[in-house]
């Protein structure tokens, strides 16, 4: 990923990052780990409360063992939400993070007045319970009563300190990548901990959810009412209800060695954790990249200031703005590769002293064939004049399987 100052994380992935654990919503797998110290006691700090069988069974159920101590803090929710905007400042350039929300409200995604990222903060910080730190090595936990006594929710947050613990998570999420490779490794750690919180031992199978299913959950998270735009609600949930499923294959085709295995050679993109079959077949075969389709950089002008891959997952959510959500992410099913520039010209004094610019996206989206990119092609141009896009929307001739699809917002 190219951008013009310095590769940071995409706040998309904000919660991937700091594996930070809401309240259940569709499912009660949700939630909150407090540390153990050593095998058999509690690094404890306020009330937090754990004892040496949870530790045993998340082991046993995970087959690794604990190499350190995880230290818990409990604090108020004050401070975990403060907690939070310090650890993503860490990460985060503002400047990456403005071009980001300008791109997300060209499309259509998001409301011209949704404060972004603040609102991506307070999505989280809402329901915060805890969360891991991979760069101190503990858990945050909320002095909340369910918080400190759940211990499925204890067993999730253990999880994490194991992949830290065997596998650096902060390596795995490298935020130098593209949204759609940071969220492909966000699902495998989220999908790891909400089977061991599930799993009674290391033997232990799990149903596998179909895509009936997990488009059923994320209806129900757009068509709950709530003041945070449907596009962020859908993409929250990508880690939790797609991971799961992918952590849920990995197990029963291959056990903790193939789970392994994946955090070895991690899932490159979100339609190899949509189609798991695809990404265990690259892993049994020993292929360390994924093939993918190369959208030339001649399709979009350079210089550009911000270039991204949304992927499949994301591909079909912005077509969900105006289609139905089956019908969306059947359109998106033979997606193959996209990459989106963020342009914005030099500012021009307006009458009034202030500041205008021009801004402009160019997305070129490759899929398997020509009667694919065709299909995306129409739903596209008929979709632009159904939502509410300030922009002009211009698409090329479907004469190939790629599209590209250019938009110029008004001058701000």
């Amino acid at each position: 990923m190219k951008v013009a100052l310095t590769d940071i994380p995409s706040s998309a992935s904000v919660g991937g990052m700091l594996h930070s654990e809401l309240k259940p919503r569709h499912f009660s797998y949700l939630g909150i780990f407090l540390a153990l110290f050593g095998v058999a006691g509690c690094a404890a700090r306020g009330s937090c409360w754990m004892d040496s069988e949870l530790l045993g069974r998340v082991s046993a159920a995970r087959n690794l063992p604990f190499t350190r101590t995880v230290p818990c803090e409990v604090e108020s929710t004050s401070e975990l939400r403060k907690y939070l905007n310090e650890s993503v400042a860490k990460r985060t350039s503002r400047e990456r993070l403005f071009w980001e929300g300008r791109m997300l409200k060209i499309f259509g995604l998001l409301p011209e007045e949704f404060a972004y990222p603040e609102g991506v903060y307070d999505f989280y910080a809402q329901e915060l319970l805890a969360l891991y730190d991979p760069e101190g090595k503990k858990v945050l936990v909320s002095k909340r009563e369910r918080s400190v006594r759940d211990r499925s929710l204890l067993a999730h947050e253990l999880t994490h300190a194991l992949q830290d613990q065997h596998f650096n998570v902060e390596q795995i999420m490298d935020y130098g990548l593209t949204n759609d490779e940071i969220n492909s490794r966000s699902a495998l750690l989220e999908g790891d901990a909400i089977w061991v919180s599930a799993a009674p031992n290391s033997n232990a199978r799990c149903t596998d959810l179909d895509d009936e299913l997990i488009l059923s959950g994320l209806e129900l998270t757009r068509a709950a009412s709530s003041r945070f735009p449907k596009a962020i609600r859908t993409m929250m949930e990508f880690p939790y209800l797609y991971g799961q499923r992918l952590v849920c294959e990995l197990h029963n085709k291959g056990g903790s060695e193939l789970l392994d295995l994946a955090f070895r050679n991690l899932p490159q993109s979100s339609s190899e954790v949509m189609r798991p079959e695809r990404y265990i077949k690259r892993l049994k075969d020993r292929v360390m990249e994924s093939p993918r389709v190369f959208v030339s950089t001649s399709r979009c002008p350079s210089p550009f200031t911000y270039e991204d891959r949304l992927g499949e997952f994301l591909v079909a959510t912005a077509l969900a703005e105006f289609l139905p959500l089956k019908e969306s992410f059947e359109r998106a099913s033979n997606y193959r590769d996209d990459r989106v520039y963020y342009y914005r010209s030099p500012a021009e004094t307006s009458g009034d002293g202030g500041k205008n610019y021009t801004e402009e996206l160019c997305w070129a989206v490759a899929f398997g064939d020509l009667k694919s990119a065709t299909d995306f092609r129409v739903a596209l141009k008929a979709g632009s004049g159904i939502r509410r896009l300030d922009a002009r929307f211009d698409l090329d001739e479907a004469t190939s399987s790629i599209v590209t699809v250019k938009l110029t917002a008004p001058k701000r």
